[in-house]
């Protein structure tokens, strides 16, 4: 083989071992994220619902339980589409359920005003079939090595 051919093959060949490396499945750069996002989400919940802080550190607990569950279910490939929007659901309704004893009574329902004027419009369901068709490369940003199985 000429020299300008061998040089693409090895290119080409360390080219696709490096993106195939940047896929691995890495669970601390997946808490990173998890975490970003529960205190993304706190820090807003505690600014428009006033939370102490007590408050905030519980709610920060649940919006990182919420965003595991949901990404276990966003790559769980056994599950059909009908299976993941049900574990979503149940996910979503034991958040809620758990959100509810820590806020008071008046903050939850300032918070699920807020929640339905954001998310509701458009009804729930429609907005887990948006939200989560390309999750699985969405969520990790390609680190995990799991596909998205709802492109069946």
């Amino acid at each position: 083989m000429t020299t300008p051919i061998r040089f693409l093959m090895i290119a080409a060949t360390l080219f696709a071992l490096c993106g195939a490396a940047a896929h691995n499945h890495n669970p601390e750069k997946r808490a990173d994220r998890h975490e970003m996002a529960a205190e993304r989400r706190t820090n807003e919940m505690a600014k428009s619902l006033a939370l102490t802080d007590v408050q905030k550190r519980a709610v920060h607990d649940l919006n990182r339980q919420r965003a595991e569950a949901f990404h276990a279910v966003r790559h769980d490939t056994s599950l059909t589409a009908e299976q993941r929007q049900a574990r979503f659901d149940e996910a979503d309704d034991t958040y809620r359920s758990k959100l509810k004893t820590v806020l008071t009574p008046q903050q939850y329902d300032q918070w699920q005003a807020n929640y339905n004027s954001a998310v509701l419009p458009r009804g729930k369901s429609a907005r887990h079939d948006k939200r989560y068709r390309r999750s699985a490369e969405a969520c990790c940003k390609g680190q995990c090595v799991a596909k998205d199985s709802t492109k069946k």
